[in-house]
Order: structure tokens, then C-alpha cells, then sequence
């Protein structure tokens, strides 16, 4: 049977996927994690919490449940005018704010989600803490058009 690992940072994020689909949780897990079948695939579901800070709690998670593919979900704030709010992003690379050259993501998994629906992004960039104000968004912005420029020979 195939493992994917699903980590959620709030509760509120997971909800509609309870809604659609009998979860069971598993009591002796240190993080919050349910565990339901979709077909042959055994999908768990954690609740890994929110930014940069909780982010070892997927690593403890993948240790533990050994998945064969792991998805990071959450709300993401699009820099771009074409991303509106409710539109589904799968990044070819993530990164954090020191830049750097990423992780890759898996190809062949990336063109599944583009086939239903999902726009293409080039990099996910993971941040410390949620900017939630236009400013920060703004500088935010103009950081990742800087590494852009700066990546470009």
C-alpha cells in the first residue's frame, strides 16, 4: 500500500477534507495526525502548525510514517496579479527567505496537479511568520523580484 503524508497547519485548513471523508486519528502520535484509505493509498493527514517554526514537525512525521510522497498545504499569499485568492499553486522548488538554490519538487508530480487545474509556480518561498499587512507583502515582493534579477546572467 502506498503512504502520502498531508500536513495542514490549521485545523480550519483540514476541515473541508473531513467533511468529504471518515478520518481516523491516531492517538499516539506527538502532532495531531488522522489516517483514512483513498483507493490503495493510505493518506495521513497532520496538523504540522503554522510558518518556518513548526516545520520539523513534518520531518518527525516523515520519519515516522515513512510516506512515498509528502504534500505541504496552507494558504499562500500570491505576489504575482494572474494568482488570485482560491487559486491552487504547485511549486517546482521551495525555498526559504535566504534564497539559495531550493528544493525541488518531484516533476512528474507537479504535472499531475497542473493537468487538474493547478497553476504552476517556480518557487514557493516559505517565511518565518505570515505577512499580513500590504507593506510587508510589498517588500516581500520586491525581495523576490531582486533574486530574480540577481539569478538572471
Amino acid at each position: 500500500m502506498t503512504k502520502a503524508l498531508v500536513a495542514f497547519a490549521l485545523e480550519e485548513e483540514f476541515a473541508p477534507w473531513r467533511r468529504r471523508r471518515r478520518f481516523r486519528p491516531i492517538s499516539d502520535s506527538p502532532h495531531p495526525v488522522s489516517v483514512t484509505s483513498f483507493g490503495t493509498t493510505q493518506v495521513y493527514v497532520a496538523l504540522a502548525g503554522a510558518g518556518a517554526p513548526d516545520a520539523d514537525h513534518f520531518q518527525d512525521l516523515v520519519s515516522r510514517f515513512a510516506p512515498s510522497l509528502g504534500i505541504v498545504t496552507g494558504v499562500a499569499a500570491g505576489l504575482k496579479p494572474e494568482w488570485r485568492p482560491g487559486d491552487l499553486l504547485v511549486a517546482r522548488t521551495v525555498s526559504g527567505p535566504e534564497g539559495g538554490a531550493g528544493l525541488p519538487c518531484a516533476p512528474d508530480l507537479i504535472d499531475l496537479a497542473v493537468q487538474c487545474g493547478a497553476k504552476p509556480a517556480p518557487t514557493l518561498i516559505t517565511l518565518p511568520r505570515i505577512a499580513r499587512t500590504i507593506p510587508e507583502r510589498c517588500a516581500w515582493q520586491a525581495w523576490a523580484r531582486r533574486q530574480i534579477w540577481n539569478a538572471c546572467p
